[in-house]
């Protein structure tokens, strides 16, 4: 079984009391005879705005615009059954829950694919420290069907589809903590590197296959946060 999503690459800057991200998906159809449709299923907060979605095939870079749902899923259907590639997201809501839903349709034997989405969001404030998740399914387990089926970057699988496969993706992620006043503490996940810079630090891990089973969490606050 050939998994499509090839790396996942997560670039953020953490500032200001806001966390501006860059997520890059990098897909492939290493199949030799079928196209095939790649889903990217994610939760946000109601209050994370999607600053761009830009998509590269092979060589052509198309940036997402903003359309009523109707006319957006018709266009992309119209172009799916016409043979071309073409790329679909989506914003739900779920009782109290949001979610983006990613679409990237009839990827052709061979073709490579990259999908970068720009997200902002609000950083949450634990004991005084700024407090940054990257949440789990940012990384799926190909092993878990319900991730798969719920959270994850994937084709439809049929059940014990995925017995016999490992994790056929890489994965690395850069965060730049930035603040005006010196950064008094940082606290980060024990397998990443820890580097001072002149405007803070920059915590990051480089492209691995070794992908993490839970979510990450950064804490960090600067000299005029005030202590609990």
């Amino acid at each position: 079984m050939l998994v499509p999503l090839q790396h996942v690459k997560i670039n953020g800057v953490l500032e200001s009391g806001h966390a501006f991200l860059d997520i890059q998906l990098t897909y492939a159809n290493l199949g030799a005879e079928n196209p095939i449709e790649c889903t990217f299923e994610f939760p946000v907060e109601p209050s994370t705005v999607v600053s761009k979605l830009i998509a590269t095939i092979d060589d052509k870079v198309v940036e997402a615009k903003i359309k009523a749902k109707e006319e957006a899923k018709e266009q992309y259907n119209d172009a799916i059954a016409s043979g071309k590639t073409a790329v679909y997201a989506e914003r739900s809501s779920k009782k109290d829950d949001e979610a983006i839903t990613l679409l990237l349709g009839n990827l052709l034997p061979g073709q490579i694919a990259t999908v970068d989405i720009q997200l902002i969001r609000s950083l949450k404030i634990t004991g005084s420290a700024y407090d940054f998740t990257l949440p789990v399914y940012y990384f799926p387990q190909y092993k878990q069907h319900e991730v798969v089926r719920d959270f994850s970057p994937s084709t439809w699988f049929p059940e014990g589809a995925l017995d016999d496969i490992g994790t056929d993706y890489t994965f690395e992620y850069s965060f730049e903590l930035k603040s005006k006043e010196k950064i008094s503490m940082v606290s980060a996940p024990e397998d990443s590197t820890k580097t001072k810079t002149a405007s803070g630090y920059t915590i990051s891990v480089p492209s691995t296959n070794k992908i993490p089973k839970r979510e990450l969490r950064i804490f960090f606050k600067n000299d005029h946060m005030l202590e609990p």
